[in-house]
Parts: structure tokens; sequence; C-alpha cells
């Protein structure tokens, strides 16, 4: 099956370019935020993202991780 033949894939580039932008979205400004103050983060901690899209969140965790 072809990712244009799903409902997702339609709009998976346009979500894509979306994430990149990473400031003003509902992904930077809202959703982010609230996880991390969720998971208080501490630098050393291994985190597991499975599945999980584009990888956005887990790009912002492990720069909060890295020692």
């Amino acid at each position: 099956m072809n990712k244009k033949d799903t409902s997702w894939g339609k709009v998976a580039d346009w979500y894509d370019e979306l994430l990149e932008e990473k400031t003003g979205t509902y992904q930077t400004e809202v959703i982010l935020p609230n996880i991390l103050r969720l998971l208080d983060l501490k630098k050393g901690e291994t985190i597991l993202d499975l599945a999980c899209g584009q990888g956005f969140f887990s790009r912002e965790f492990r720069s909060l991780v890295r020692m």
C-alpha cells in the first residue's frame, strides 16, 4: 500500500513540515511544555520513543537529558 493511499498519507508531508517549524505550533506551545512538566526529565536518564511519528518529542527530550 502506498502511503498516499491512506487518509494519513494525504497530510503526512504537511505535518512533517509543520513540526520542523518548531515555533508557534500546538506541539511546541502546549504539548511539549506539559509533557516536560509531567516527565520531569533529568540529565542522564534514558527515554524510549517507540513508534511516535517523526521523533519531534524524542529530539527535544534528548537535548534535555544529554550529559
